[in-house]
């Protein structure tokens, strides 16, 4: 008997599984029943526990394509950061996607988390406060979220208007190695347009309304003095003293706190 060797490529032979797995188990059984069977491939005669041997390895090969599937079929998976300047909710913020809490747990006011993996498709992500055992959201929206992409996901605003927002992340790093990435996004709902730059220089940033993030600008690792203005005025609304390290990526944003409404400015590192 003359046995034809068969080359599948991945999806081919996945198809061929689903279509012929009791085929291929069936002359498989009868095979290996016979005594005397002989392979011939060429002038190449090989007695029977060989030809087993030769055509278990075979069948073995096929069922691991199978069993592995097209990296095609697999899930694809997008990345995101959650930021917390909610302060309604001074015991933090769980997020929600489709009603499952994120492993990584609560983020407390002014933190954010590390990025999360989550299968790319299309979601519902929500924010409820942490510890009070409620699943009503706090703000939720439906995202799209793309294979391989990275986005931060922030919730801000007052009781009476709470809002989550997402937006996309670029983390390729500059290539100078005296220079940092920034952007900016004001997430305060009472400090109306603002201008943000550097103590004695012109605005970086300029006229950034309430949920608008800024696009990326680079700013050299000298220490600097961070200044939010109202839009074309001179009278700080708030300052942070920063100093970038080469290479790196940052989002500040500007946010309401806990007492008296008070302005803050903060900024957090995106690390994959």
């Amino acid at each position: 008997m003359i046995m034809p060797l068969f080359l599948f490529s991945t999806r081919e032979s996945s198809a061929f599984c689903l279509r012929n797995n009791y085929t291929i188990a069936a002359y498989f059984n009868n095979f290996t029943s016979m005594k005397y069977m002989w392979l011939k491939i060429g002038s190449l005669k090989l007695n029977s526990g060989l030809a087993v041997f030769v055509t278990l390895l075979s069948v073995v090969s096929l069922f691991s394509a199978c069993v592995e599937g097209d990296d095609e079929s697999r899930p694809q998976r997008s990345y995101v950061m959650f930021f917390n300047s909610y302060s309604p909710s001074p015991s933090g913020i769980d997020f929600l996607i489709d009603n499952n809490r994120l492993r990584t747990g609560t983020v407390d006011l002014d933190s954010v988390s590390v990025y999360n993996q989550i299968y790319s498709g299309t979601w519902q992500i929500a924010g409820v406060s942490a510890g009070d055992g409620t699943t009503t959201p706090i703000a939720q929206i439906s995202a799209s979220l793309d294979p391989e992409r990275y986005y931060s996901c922030f919730i801000t605003g007052p009781s009476s208007s709470p809002q989550l927002m997402l937006v996309g992340d670029d983390l390729s790093a500059p290539d100078s190695l005296n220079h940092a990435k920034m952007r900016f996004v004001n997430l305060s709902s009472s400090a109306g347009n603002v201008d943000i730059g550097i103590k004695d220089s012109a605005s970086i940033f300029s006229g950034q309304e309430y949920l608008k993030m800024s696009d990326y600008s680079m700013i050299d690792t000298s220490a600097h003095q961070i200044v939010v203005k109202p839009a074309a005025g001179n009278t700080p609304l708030v300052t942070l003293n920063f100093k970038a390290v080469a290479r790196r990526i940052y989002t500040f944003y500007l946010w309401n706190g806990v007492q008296n409404n008070k302005l803050n400015l903060s900024y957090k590192e995106h690390r994959r």
